[in-house]
């Protein structure tokens, strides 16, 4: 009754608030289906997905591209209709007259790579996607924070219940992040003791480039194409690991798109953007990573117009591989 993530009579009766995330038991946590904005502008599905319902089978002629990704694809801070997701199927319905196509944000806050080759396998490849968008910013890169990182991630993530203490108290502080998407402090390392800007480049983006390459490979056995789009983020320089280790990790991903066919949109360039630190310096951006609701529908305006220009809505393989 008591356990993290599941509201029960207790945590009812003291007006915990429901959850935006829950538990997974091998995804460390997913959006909670039952979650609802207090203005109610917001939403998760009853699949787990931030917008409204759609149907596990996909209707007869329909196109359906999921977009997957971090919180930078759920849009944290933006309401339903102000994602870049929604924006994205706007503008290709715009753009394509009379094609019936979905979009569905299949974005989750926290995200890494490893977290989302689960959320394709186990709730995105059941929907026959046609396309899937994978947009990423700095998450993997938190992970490379730490000295001796394993493929895994196991130094950066940990499991709900560790370690268990707290009592009563404890349990509270659980219920509030969760209700608050804070997740970060119960399934990451926090320990500013081993956390060092040091150890980014000591660690590769191999596990990055595992990942990604393997998110490619299953999306195509299900039959979908894979479009990945590289972030505005800050200059690379000597004294901003973390932004060289992203700029790293975009040479990753237009390798791993040439050599698994996947295609590549680059928002830099094409989307004003200037940061400082997290601090955002124009009006796309809400920090160094998150849209404002102008600066998501710019970028899905951007990555509906390459879609359309190089034709990749096509329907998917008519007997994929995966389903």
């Amino acid at each position: 009754m008591l356990q993290t993530g599941y509201p029960g009579r207790i945590a009812r009766w003291l007006g915990c608030p429901p959850s935006v995330v829950r538990p997974h038991p091998y995804a460390l946590y997913e959006l909670n289906p039952a979650w609802r904005s207090a203005d109610g502008n917001s939403m998760h599905n009853s699949l787990g997905f931030r917008g409204p319902e759609v149907s596990v089978a996909k209707p007869e002629g329909r196109l359906r591209i999921v977009c997957m990704g971090e919180s930078s694809t759920y849009c944290t801070g933006l309401n339903d209709v102000s994602t870049y997701p929604y924006r994205l199927g706007e503008h290709l319905k715009r753009l394509k007259p009379g094609v019936d196509l979905e979009v569905i944000n299949a974005g989750v806050a926290g995200y890494t790579s490893i977290e989302n080759i689960l959320r394709l396998l186990f709730n995105v490849v059941p929907l026959s996607p046609d396309l899937i968008v994978y947009y990423y910013t700095h998450n993997d890169v938190h992970p490379r924070w730490y000295d001796g990182l394993s493929r895994d991630y196991r130094e950066y993530s940990c499991s709900w219940f560790e370690p268990p203490s707290g009592g009563v108290s404890g349990w509270q502080k659980k219920r509030h992040k969760l209700a608050t998407a804070y997740v970060g402090n119960i399934v990451r390392r926090r320990d500013k003791r081993l956390r060092s800007a040091r150890h980014i480049a000591g660690n590769r983006p191999d596990a990055f480039r595992a990942n990604l390459s393997a998110l490619a490979l299953l999306a195509k056995a299900a039959g979908a194409s894979v479009v990945f789009v590289n972030p505005n983020y800050r200059p690379p320089n000597s004294d901003d690991p973390a932004a060289h280790a992203v700029w790293e990790h975009r040479r990753v991903v237009e390798d791993i798109g040439e050599r698994v066919g996947a295609s590549i949109v680059d928002l830099n360039g094409r989307l004003d953007y200037s940061a400082v630190g997290n601090r955002s310096l124009n009006d796309n951006y809400r920090d160094a990573v998150h849209f404002t609701g102008k600066g998501a529908d710019a970028a899905a305006r951007i990555i509906a117009e390459e879609i359309v220009d190089r034709d990749l809505l096509r329907a998917g393989a008519a007997k994929p591989l995966l389903y």
